[in-house]
């Protein structure tokens, strides 16, 4: 499977999460800022499972990284944990997306879970056959 990008600027929420993540089986990338997490994404040979995604960061904050992914047909596919203290009305999504904090480690292993599961779903549904 491939690794969880974990952006986020508070260091030592950063290494409690991929400490958590690892006890759990994933291997973990850290990013402190939108800026460096994008210099991940932008390498052809890194693709992130899940992106736990903090919106309030020095340098390239959380909203930034977003609409960067939006303009990206292959980093579209890659599902987001949004982390914030506060989301405010500007962002409305499912449970799935959207994690307040402070947060329950226990919450963010669900989460992170189910787009796993979700994303090995897809990849092994046959494809549809286009004979008749």
């Amino acid at each position: 499977m491939s690794p969880i990008l974990v952006v986020d600027d508070d260091p030592d929420l950063c290494a409690s999460i991929k400490t958590a993540l690892q006890v759990e089986g994933h291997e973990v990338v850290t990013a402190a800022n939108g800026r460096e997490a994008l210099n991940y994404l932008n390498r052809a040979d890194f693709r992130p499972s899940v992106i736990v995604l903090d919106l309030m960061m020095p340098m390239m904050n959380g909203w930034q990284v977003l609409d960067i992914i939006a303009r990206d047909r292959d980093l579209q596919k890659v599902p987001i944990i949004l982390t914030s203290a506060y989301f405010g009305d500007r962002f409305v999504g499912d449970p799935y997306t959207m994690l307040p904090k402070p947060f329950a480690l226990e919450r963010l292993l669900e989460l992170v879970a189910h787009h796993c599961r979700e994303r090995l779903e897809e990849s092994t549904e046959p494809e549809e056959s286009t004979e008749p």
